[in-house]
């Protein structure tokens, strides 16, 4: 069970569809992603809510692997910083590392 037109999906919607992939969802210090405070406010292009609802999807469906990233940062949905948006595009170069896998 795969949803590789979803995956392209977060990919087109956060513009890395050509980005080089990566082997781990997460930046393998074991630390939980924090509030980040004094952080910079989030520019992206892209909307972070949205972003984060499509991957709760896939976490919970078909790719249980992006589980732990991805509630790590949508616990920061309602106000996020810089250090959480390149969270998510940690978990979209895995998924891009990762698109033909499921379950």
């Amino acid at each position: 069970l795969t949803q590789k037109g979803l995956i392209d999906r977060i990919l087109t919607t956060t513009k890395m569809s050509d980005c080089k992939g990566k082997a781990s969802p997460t930046d393998g210090s074991g630390k939980p992603l924090g509030s980040d405070k004094e952080g910079a406010p989030a520019s992206a292009s892209w909307s972070y809510p949205s972003v984060i609802g499509m991957l709760l999807y896939l976490a919970s469906n078909s790719r249980p692997d992006i589980a732990y990233a991805t509630h790590m940062a949508a616990r920061y949905t309602h106000a996020p910083k810089a250090s959480h948006e390149a969270a998510v595009i940690r978990i979209c170069r895995y998924l891009q590392h990762t698109k033909n896998d499921g379950l």
